[in-house]
């Protein structure tokens, strides 16, 4: 039946291209795709899916707080629901929110925890609608799955830096600026890194110097390299940040120690810093 239809339309394009007839051309394109009611079967039913491959990472300091899924081209349409975690190296991990990290959806986080040992992970990811997982080269992995190894140990961080601003006599302290680091393994430089989870409550002011000085609100920004780039610690990771605690109530110039409670999942090596806040009437 397959081939007496393709030698029909065959025939019928053939005839309808000697005679230049316009009618009979569209009949022939009709018998080519089925016509109006008919239905082919056509050898590849995937030729209009979009072949991606991909590859997961976990987050390039301990313990691994995410897993970035890097795709070759932009990903429509992915959700957690997608993703399923094979514990197989009894870590206790548990699968979390999915975010994506570029505009291109190119990159996603898959936010995990209740990691209590290290070990073997497997990733399997079912792909959206139109889209096929390409196989990944020199793995004997089938498309669509991987595996990466998770870490539980905690993040030795630094405080390193705590800025605070105003003019004295004039423009009052009104935030303290906090910057954490983590010391590299490789080239045992210290280096800026976020503190995921860090809030108010972690940290304390010690008002040595009598200032009258109160806590506000934490809050986060970006941190920038001296070039005014937005600072990556990993490549995939979301940019670096800093953290902005307001403060308020400064009657007079003093020092102000501070003193941070390490977040789950991080050690504090040094926890805490001082600064000289100042009084203005602004």
């Amino acid at each position: 039946m397959r081939k007496t239809v393709k030698w029909a339309a065959g025939f019928a394009l053939a005839f309808a291209l000697a005679i230049g007839g316009c009618d009979l051309l569209q009949k022939a394109r009709e018998a080519v795709s089925g016509g109006a009611g008919d239905t082919i079967v056509k050898d590849n039913p995937d030729d209009t899916a979009v072949w991606v491959s991909f590859s997961v990472r976990a987050s390039g300091w301990t313990p691994t707080t995410r897993l970035v899924l890097s795709f070759d081209k932009p990903v429509a349409g992915l959700t957690a629901a997608d993703i399923t975690l094979i514990d197989t190296g009894g870590t206790g991990i548990q699968k979390g929110e999915l975010s994506v990290l570029d505009d291109a959806a190119q990159y996603y986080a898959l936010a995990v925890s209740g990691i209590g040992g290290s070990g073997a992970v497997g990733v399997e990811v079912a792909a959206p609608a139109g889209y096929k997982w390409l196989p990944v080269e020199y793995s004997s992995l089938p498309a669509g799955k991987a595996i990466v190894h998770v870490n539980a140990l905690k993040v030795a961080v630094r405080l390193t830096g705590v800025e605070a601003g105003g003019i004295a006599g004039w423009i009052a302290t009104k935030a303290l600026k906090l910057q954490f680091s983590i010391l590299t393994p490789y080239s045992k430089a210290l280096m800026p890194i976020s503190l995921d989870g860090l809030t108010a409550e972690d940290i304390t002011l010690i008002d040595t110097g009598g200032t009258g000085i109160q806590k506000g609100a934490l809050s986060d920004a970006l941190y920038y390299d001296d070039y005014g780039s937005p600072y990556y610690h990993v490549e995939g990771y979301p940019n670096t940040k800093y953290y902005v605690l307001a403060v308020s109530g400064i009657t007079k110039h003093g020092l102000v120690t501070v003193k941070v409670a390490a977040p789950a999942g991080y050690f504090l090596a040094t926890d805490y810093g001082s600064a000289q806040v100042v009084y203005g009437t602004e």
